[in-house]
């Protein structure tokens, strides 16, 4: 019976028989496979790190060149060493009592796992000190050190050639082809039906911060009020918009997105929107959006002037532009003391906390949006005989709302899956384990 490694010669192949000796060379490929030396051969084989190695062996027996890590592992297991295999793997658990809220509780404590016998040889287990590669290393401690300031600050803004790249690629996981896929989102898109110069389409996610899970919900109406904070023409209005399909929940770069900013929010305490109810998972409602200026047409990223979104949380990232002015489609930070539904020329400089810009791929601002308020200027020109468009992700994220509490989306805010889409991720990255608040404690009462 063929084994794995065994090098075969038909039985009718009379040509080796014409040679006394015979070198050959044997390419292994992937590691750990078992080459087998059969009669009348000399083998030649590569070792683990690829270098050519030469058996001086010439007798008519069979022999191993290598041992198979899965026999090499049988082997181990005998009669000698079998009892003490077993202790391999803790079987301890402890009990003891605290005191949760008041109340006395007994909890057990786990034991730790233990390590693999042998470090992966493919280096996969990127989040063990072993293997941990030195890009995850700075980029963790520069994402935690940025979520810390953000506590002061309330608001972040990362660039995204420089920061936002790599913070996806090697703290949560993006691939650079699904970073180069996701760029170009926004290039099939269903027209916004209240905004002339907009195309959009829009998803709902709803996050459970405590099992550290998110889920693709149903399509809603989308709402919002003037006592959410948002002026306009459209506001109070029940809106729908086209949704994106099933490639981008299933993108890595999208998914890496949705962590980046779940793990920001576990960072941040904020107070839920008056109508919302604090013990609800939290709604994030997602959009893509195309903003479009021709000669005749003026884009407006925000034409309701100083504003604010409705929830807790907002995100706006960058996917690409063309031909806008240099000067064109700034975000401005008020604090609290800014009247809003304003336009922007019209609010006070001394408001201001700061102004950025989103120019490159996957430029990106996070801030708490209950409180602060913002505004964005238009999409100008740069050659004024062309078309210009923005194309952007805005992402908010709010507590779902409570029964009976007034919110404006309240009827709305079902967490039923999405009927022909269904998806699902967890939120949680491996290298930032230690940096995610302890879900619960294992207890009986």
């Amino acid at each position: 019976m063929p084994r794995c490694g065994d090098v075969m010669v038909c039985k009718k192949d009379t040509t080796l028989g014409q040679a006394d000796e015979l070198n050959g060379q044997i390419q292994v490929l992937g590691q750990g496979d078992l080459v087998l030396l059969g009669r009348n051969w000399l083998g030649r084989w590569g070792d683990e790190n690829g270098s050519a190695q030469q058996s001086n062996e010439k007798d008519h027996s069979e022999f191993l060149l290598g041992l198979d890590y899965v026999d090499e592992e049988i082997l181990a297991i005998d009669a000698a060493s079998g009892e003490a295999m077993l202790k391999e793997v803790d079987q301890t658990l402890e009990w003891k009592e605290v005191v949760i809220n008041g109340k006395a509780q007994l909890v057990y404590v786990l034991p730790e796992a233990p390590p693999l016998p042998k470090p992966d040889p493919k280096g996969r287990d990127t989040h063990l000190p072993s293997q941990i590669k030195d890009a995850t290393m700075y980029w963790v401690s520069y994402l935690v050190q940025k979520r810390e300031a953000m506590k002061m600050t309330k608001y972040l803004f990362f660039s995204g050639p420089e920061e936002m790249v790599n913070i996806l690629k090697h703290v949560f996981g993006a691939t650079d082809e699904d970073i180069e896929e996701l760029r170009h989102v926004c290039d099939n898109m269903n027209q916004d039906p209240h905004l002339k110069f907009r195309k959009t389409s829009m998803y709902r996610l709803g996050l459970d911060l405590n099992l550290g899970t998110a889920r693709r919900l149903r399509r809603e109406p989308f709402v919002l009020t003037e006592a959410d904070g948002f002026k306009r023409h459209d506001s109070g209005l029940h809106r729908f918009f086209g949704e994106p399909q099933a490639w981008v929940f299933e993108n890595s770069a999208f998914r890496a997105l949705m962590q980046f900013k779940a793990f920001i929010m576990y960072g941040i305490d904020t107070l839920p929107r008056r109508g919302c109810d604090p013990a609800r998972n939290w709604n994030m409602c997602g959009f893509f959006l195309r903003t479009i200026t021709t000669p005749n047409l003026l884009g407006e990223p925000a034409a309701e002037g100083v504003h604010q979104d409705g929830v807790e949380f907002t995100m706006t990232t960058m996917f690409k532009s063309g031909n806008m002015r240099a000067d064109a489609a700034k975000s401005c930070l008020y604090n609290l003391k800014q009247e809003i539904g304003v336009q922007r020329h019209e609010a006070d400089p001394q408001n201001i906390i700061d102004t950025v810009q989103h120019r490159n791929y996957l430029d990106t601002l996070i801030f708490v949006d209950n409180q602060l308020s913002h505004s964005v200027s238009p999409v100008h020109l740069d050659d004024p005989k062309r078309g210009a468009h923005r194309d952007m992700a805005v992402l908010f994220t709010r507590r779902m709302a409570k029964a009976g509490g007034g919110f404006s989306a309240e009827p709305f805010d079902s967490e039923l899956g999405h009927d022909k889409l269904p998806f699902a991720m967890g939120l949680k990255s491996r290298h930032l384990a230690e940096h995610y608040p302890i879900e619960a404690i294992n207890s009986v009462a």
